[in-house]
């Protein structure tokens, strides 16, 4: 002690062995959160296989996903066929003028059918039937899609509401359209003498004023049937696309949920893939003898050819309009689905997968189903293809029925 400066003897000793021993209490501390970290991550691995697997389970997975689409076993989501429907208001916000638009990029391209605003939807749920343009005066674009899609037997996949001035702005920029009408067009009240009627607009060509084109769509005709009006709609539409053929106007904003950019990519798809113009099935209602009233329908049981042939993968308008269906090919043939498909449109089905089965030796198709309460659709589809009906134990949960089609669909 006596070497040592005055106060210090102690202190030195003593600081070291706290330092030491607070260096080995933290590596004991640091080496226990290692130790605990890995646990964690080994746990949370483990926990994350075992979700993996009961999800594989629970949604009919395979181990290995199967990524190569010429592989068997491989499966994709169908996307459904793009349907807009455009609805044209007046001044008022009455619907005067309906177009469906049907774009199968896969075939036919662009399909569009013109519509009356007389035309009359069937009773749906606890309403009644009624003509759409009082669907939509009620419940809007929204209702009016639903109930439509209903008797069309499929649903459009958007909606787009435009006033008849934003057409006529439209034209204006374009000049006079030149519209060739198949038949004459007479104005005056329905209950008028045949003597009284005016003739508006003649067959053949007429000419347009921008000013008018709202109210060419508005107007219906002295004793006019649905079918012609939507024709004439028709040969106004065909009108506009051919004065858009250098280029559709710049489409200004219209009303508080108009959407401009929308109806210019609708309008300059069509003035540049030209859509082909179509009737749909419809059915008369006489109403009237004297005077005569006669009003249109839309024919169910025909339409189902119709969306066979034009729309190959329908949406459905509203939750459970359609059995949803895969279909698989068994028999490693290109295009085996898309020759399948309208067949197992036709019978009711909406196509949600297309792929491949497990095996490409099917030599007969096979409906499978897992459900009784599906079995009725199941057995609708079969006899459209002229197959077997299967109950199967753990079929595919995120369908109703699948469709594995075997060789002898082919030959």
């Amino acid at each position: 002690m006596s070497g040592s400066p005055p106060g210090t003897t102690e202190v030195r000793p003593v600081v070291r062995r706290r330092v030491a021993h607070r260096r080995r209490r933290l590596r004991r501390l640091t080496l226990a959160q290692a130790g605990f970290t890995l646990i964690a991550a080994v746990v949370l691995v483990a926990l994350v296989w075992v979700g993996w697997r009961s999800a594989m389970r629970i949604t009919g997975g395979r181990d290995e996903l199967v990524t190569d689409p010429a592989a068997p076993g491989y499966v994709g989501e169908v996307l459904p066929t793009d349907v807009t429907l455009l609805a044209v208001t007046g001044d008022g916000g009455e619907l005067i003028s309906m177009l469906v638009l049907v774009d199968d990029e896969g075939a036919s391209g662009l399909t569009a059918v013109p519509m009356s605003p007389h035309l009359v939807l069937a009773g749906f749920e606890d309403g009644p039937a009624e003509a759409a343009s009082s669907v939509f005066a009620d419940g809007g674009i929204d209702v009016l899609q639903l109930r439509l899609g209903a008797d069309l037997g499929f649903g459009s996949t958007d909606a787009l509401v435009v006033p008849g001035a934003v057409l006529v702005e439209l034209v204006r920029s374009v000049g006079p359209l030149t519209v060739h009408l198949a038949d004459d067009v007479f104005e005056a009240p329905v209950d008028a003498d045949p003597e009284d009627a005016t003739l508006r607009y003649p067959a053949g060509e007429a000419v347009l004023e921008p000013e008018v084109v709202d109210d060419f769509l508005a107007l219906s005709g002295y004793r006019e049937l649905d079918p012609n009006r939507a024709l004439r709609a028709g040969a106004l539409w065909t009108a506009m696309l051919d004065a858009f053929s250098e280029g559709v106007p710049p489409v200004t904003p219209f009303g508080d949920a108009g959407d401009p950019e929308r109806l210019a990519t609708l309008l300059e798809a069509m003035a540049t893939q030209r859509p082909e113009f179509r009737s749909i099935p419809m059915t008369p209602m006489q109403l009237s003898a004297d005077p005569p009233v006669t009003l249109h329908r839309i024919d169910t049981e025909a339409m189902a050819d119709w969306v066979a042939s034009h729309v190959p993968f329908p949406s459905a308008a509203f939750p459970g309009q359609f059995a949803t269906t895969a279909v698989l090919d068994g028999t490693g043939t290109e295009g085996a689905v898309r020759t399948v498909a309208p067949r197992v449109v036709r019978a009711g089905a909406q196509i949600l997968l297309s792929g491949n089965a497990d095996a490409f030796d099917v030599e007969s198709t096979r409906v499978e189903y897992s459900r009784e309460e599906v079995r009725p659709a199941a057995e609708r589809i079969a006899e459209a293809l002229g197959a077997e009906v299967v109950s199967v134990e753990g079929g595919r949960p995120d369908v109703d029925v699948t469709v594995v089609v075997g060789k002898d669909l082919l030959a």
